[in-house]
């Protein structure tokens, strides 16, 4: 499976949120073996990627102000592309399109 997820909260100072996703994605790549992980985000991930299967999708805006408008339209072109199945979305914007077809994938926050 093709999982896209939200990586936003890996490109500026971690909260709470950006420690969540920090030890997911690192736990997600220990264990995950058969599926494939996009992150994305609208500027530079700060994760070290440890697992071939995985991949960084990385916008050029830093600005937070942008970053939800981003999601909005960047990422679910980024999902079409990539064939995403899955969407992993784990901060409180999703985006208004998801790409996703309901058949065969989803959509989590």
């Amino acid at each position: 499976m093709k999982i896209g997820v939200d990586a936003r909260p890996l490109s500026y100072d971690l909260t709470g949120i950006g420690v969540y996703v920090t030890h997911l994605l690192e736990a997600l790549q220990e264990i995950d073996n058969q599926n494939y992980y996009f992150l994305v985000s609208n500027g530079p991930i700060n994760l070290r990627l440890k697992n071939p299967r995985w991949m960084k999708i990385e916008g050029r805006t830093t600005m937070r102000l942008l970053s939800t408008l981003w999601m909005q339209i960047r990422a679910p072109l980024i999902a079409v592309e990539k064939k995403n199945q899955f969407i992993l979305e784990p901060s409180s914007s999703p985006a208004a399109f998801i790409a996703c077809p309901p058949k065969n994938g989803g959509y989590h926050s």
